[in-house]
Order: C-alpha cells, then sequence, then structure tokens
C-alpha cells in the first residue's frame, strides 16, 4: 500500500500547498513521520533564512541559525538556498553577528540561490568578496536608502530596492539622487526587479542639482530619461511614491528606454497613473501580477482620478491577456462606471488572486456604489480573495473621539461561484477578511461590526472554504463567530496585528 514515503518531492510540494495557513503545523507533523520525511520538512523550513539584530527573540534565533550553519555536522548549511540579512548595525552595535561571521556563513552554505542585504549600513566587502567567490550563481539583493557604489557595481546584482531622499516629498528641490539611480540602471547592469520609493530627508536640500537638460516640469518626483538612455529588461517594477510623476512625455520614453515585453509584475502606487496605462496599452503581453492605485477624492496633496479618466483606462485592462493576480487601491468603487464591468468580463474565468484594498493609508473604508456582490461572483477560479476595507475613519473626529462613519465587508451572495459551485471543493480556498479598528467602547459596537461576518460565515458550506484567515481583534479563537467556523469544520487562524 502506498504511503507518504513513496511519493517524490513534486508530490509532496502539491499536498503541502493545499494545507495553506496549516502549512507550518503540516511540516512539523511531517517530521515525526519519518526521517525521509522530515529530511523533505527540513529542507522546506529551512530553505529561506532570515538573520536579524532586533528584538531578543530575533536576536537568539540569529545566533541558533548561525551556530548551526558554522557546525560542519549540521545538514543546515545543505538546505539553506536564500540568506536574508534583514537588520545588521555593524560590528560594534550588534549583539548576535558581525561581519566575520557572516561571511563565514556565506562561506559554509553548500548550495546559495540569493543573498538579500537590508540593512542600513552598506554591504561591507568582505561580504560581497565571499558571494563572488563561493556562489558566483547567487542573486545579489539590495534593500538601502544609500547607492553603494560597490555592491550596485556587482554583476549578480539582481534585485535593487531604494528610497530616495528627498526635502519635500511634493514638491522635491533636488532630483540628484534620481540623476544617481538613472546613472547605475544605465551602466550596463544586470537588474531584472526594481523597486523605487522616496522618503523624508532634511539634508536632502544640500545636494547638488541635478544634470538633466531638459526640465520641463521641475521640482517633481521622477526619474528623469535621457532619449539615448537604456534601462535593463525588468521583470518587476515597483515604483512606491504616490506623487510620482506620470507625465505623457515621460512615459514614452520610459517606454522607448526598455524592453517592456519582459515585465510580470508591476505596481504603481501613485494616485493617478492615467498616462502609463494609455501609453503602455496593448504593450505588456506578459504581465501576471497588477497592483495600482486610483483616487476620486481630490486632495490638495495628490491627483486624482475622475469617472472619464478611469474609463479611459479600459483598454489596457482588456489588453492583459496573462493577468493572474490584480490588487486594486481606492478610495471609492461605482460598479455602474464600464471600467468594473470589462474587468469582470475579462478576467473573470482568469484571475486567480483578486485584493480590494484602500488606497494608500488611508482610514476611512472605500465606499462602493451598487452590488460588490453580483461584481464578485464573475470571478469563477479564484483561490483567494482579499478584502482590506479599515472600517473607522480615525481615533478621533472633530476631536470628539467618535467615529463618524463605520463600514463592513459585505456578505457574497449566495450565487458566488468560488464559495457554492461544486468544482470549487476540489481545491483549497483562503478566505482573507481584514478590517482594522480603533477603539470599540461597548458591546453594540462589536454586535454590529460581527453580524456580517457571521452571516457571511453561516453561508459557506464546509467543503468550500477550507481555511478562513481573519485578522480582527473581535473576531479571535473564543467568540461565538469563531466557535461557528469549527462548527462548520473551516480552520481559523488566531489573530495578529498588522496587514494580510
Amino acid at each position: 500500500m502506498a504511503n507518504f514515503e513513496d511519493l517524490s518531492d513534486d508530490i509532496l510540494y502539491l499536498i503541502l500547498h493545499c494545507f495553506h495557513d496549516q502549512r507550518l503545523s503540516a511540516l512539523h507533523s511531517f517530521r515525526l513521520v519519518s526521517k525521509q520525511l522530515s529530511a523533505f520538512a527540513d529542507s522546506v523550513l529551512y530553505r529561506v533564512v532570515v538573520l536579524e539584530d532586533q528584538g531578543e527573540k530575533r536576536e537568539q534565533a540569529t545566533y541558533r541559525f548561525i551556530e548551526r550553519l558554522l557546525d560542519p555536522t549540521d545538514i543546515l548549511r545543505s538546505h539553506v538556498r536564500s540568506l536574508h540579512v534583514k537588520s545588521f548595525y555593524g560590528d560594534d552595535q550588534s549583539a548576535c553577528m558581525n561581519v566575520q561571521l557572516l561571511a563565514a556563513c556565506l562561506r559554509s552554505i553548500e548550495k546559495l540561490h540569493a543573498f538579500s542585504w537590508g540593512s542600513e549600513i552598506p554591504l561591507p566587502d568582505d561580504l560581497l568578496h565571499a558571494l563572488h567567490r563561493h556562489h558566483p550563481d547567487a542573486q545579489l539583493c539590495l534593500s538601502s536608502r544609500q547607492f553603494d557604489q560597490a555592491a550596485l557595481a556587482s554583476s549578480q546584482l539582481h534585485r535593487l530596492s531604494v528610497s530616495i531622499p528627498c526635502f519635500d516629498l511634493i514638491n522635491p528641490v533636488s532630483v540628484a539622487p534620481f540623476e544617481q539611480l538613472r546613472q547605475i540602471l544605465t551602466n550596463d547592469s544586470n537588474i531584472r526587479r526594481l523597486s523605487m520609493d522616496v522618503h523624508i530627508d532634511a539634508e536632502a536640500h544640500a545636494l547638488p542639482q541635478g544634470t538633466y537638460a531638459a526640465r520641463s516640469t521641475p521640482d517633481t518626483i521622477q526619474l528623469r530619461l535621457e532619449p539615448t538612455d537604456r534601462l535593463p529588461s525588468l521583470e518587476e517594477l515597483v515604483i512606491k511614491p504616490h506623487t510620482y510623476y506620470f507625465a505623457r512625455e515621460h512615459c514614452t520614453r520610459l517606454y522607448q528606454c526598455m524592453d517592456w515585453t519582459k515585465l510580470k509584475r508591476l505596481k504603481l502606487g501613485t494616485s493617478n497613473s492615467v498616462a502609463f496605462l494609455l501609453t503602455f496599452t496593448g504593450k505588456l503581453p506578459h504581465l501576471e501580477h497588477l497592483d495600482f492605485s486610483f483616487h476620486f477624492k481630490p486632495e490638495a496633496y495628490s491627483p486624482y482620478f475622475d469617472r472619464d479618466r478611469l474609463v479611459s483606462c479600459c483598454d489596457f485592462m482588456t489588453s492583459l491577456n496573462m493577468l493572474t493576480v490584480l490588487i486594486v487601491r481606492c478610495d471609492a468603487i461605482d460598479l455602474s462606471n464600464i471600467f468594473w464591468h470589462l474587468l469582470a468580463t475579462t478576467h473573470g474565468k482568469r484571475l486567480q488572486q483578486l485584493s480590494l484594498r484602500s488606497c494608500f493609508d488611508a482610514l476611512e473604508a472605500p465606499s462602493y456604489r451598487l452590488s460588490i456582490r453580483g461584481f464578485l461572483t464573475a470571478f469563477q477560479n479564484l483561490t483567494r480573495l482579499e478584502v482590506d476595507f479599515p472600517t473607522w475613519n480615525g481615533p478621533c473626529y472633530n476631536f470628539q473621539g467618535t467615529p463618524y462613519s463605520l463600514y463592513s465587508v459585505p456578505p457574497l451572495s449566495r450565487n458566488s461561484p468560488y464559495v457554492y459551485e461544486s468544482h470549487t471543493a476540489k481545491r483549497a480556498v483562503t478566505l482573507s477578511i481584514h478590517q482594522q479598528t480603533r477603539t470599540l467602547r461597548n458591546s453594540a459596537t462589536m454586535g454590529f461590526l460581527c453580524r456580517p461576518t457571521r452571516n457571511l460565515c453561516q453561508r459557506i458550506p464546509a467543503s468550500s472554504i477550507q481555511s478562513a484567515s481573519l485578522q480582527h481583534p473581535i473576531l479571535a479563537l473564543g467568540t461565538p463567530f469563531g466557535a461557528l467556523l469549527r462548527k462548520r469544520h473551516i480552520s481559523l487562524s488566531s489573530y495578529q496585528q498588522g496587514g494580510v
């Protein structure tokens, strides 16, 4: 009779994928079955090792990881494929690691695929040398607010996440840091994943001015390009600044300076990306993951969409023939707009993950017009649905300390395919509902918040959704809602502070 030990690792990975929220506990259970399954579980558990120098528990875990990696009798070194140094403050200030130990870890790992450096200090030369010598094929991933010239010149640099210092995030005085980034990207770079952001720096005004010849739009947050520039062929592009200036001329130059046929993941944090979407309609044939924002309500600090501009973006959405993941961040959803209708009809049978979230860090939930339940029924092959709408405008309104608006996630329709149709029972579907609350003063408010989600749970048959990830301080394991989920044979993970 066949058992787990007779299955290949590929089959075990497929089985593990079905556990979703129980993935960690399932791996620990595998370790108790046999030596063969224990080796498989260890190879998954320790495939990515994160070293942190922040917090007592993280420091202890980091110390233990380093100790095991430097032990020649420990097989951990054969399992690690990605090593991530998330925080490091230097040899003098670090409590659990130093450059010498980190370099020794790099030398001890047998087959490293990626090395990530997320510290604010530049990547030490000893670590860069150890990476080049012992893992010449490994990908280097940098995340920093500084331009480390030695690391940026590495031929192994695969991913760059950089934050540009600006004296004023809305009307920056200096564009010199963007000029440095432009030079890095155009110097025969092997970067395939790029993330750009900005942060306030009081000393940024002292930086020298940029050398961009034709400054037709001065004092804007923008990567300024020359007609002769050539950017690397990116697979992922993230532009986080909310005030990034997508002028039509700038978008045209972006298209001319790069091969966009290889782009698979795109995130636009700006609230007005109309010019970008119009320019790149039909020009992103392999885009699979799209994360974009739009802002309807006019604000002094941010550009915003109007109804006609959203309609003008319909051609872009319908031109994405390989889209499987869509994240929409907004402050209002008007389902009478043809944009939403075309989104549902074009990608309803293709999307695997759909996320509706509030734009930026808004504290007020997006308002919606017409039936959002009917809109969701068009997406028949979802494996993950995320509804991340804050419920309160803030801890106080007009300085009175009481909320002026309270929203809750609507229950799904009885005709929702990914909840009720029998074919969805064959796969694990994760429903993720995230509601943020500030202060709950009485049980009446609690009951108001719980009723919509409780009604949602009552409509879900046990065979449809196998796990529910609910991050809500009220919807905890000990509440009647938690008991109802257990009665429906749905696994419920405990509440954790943070995003979905």
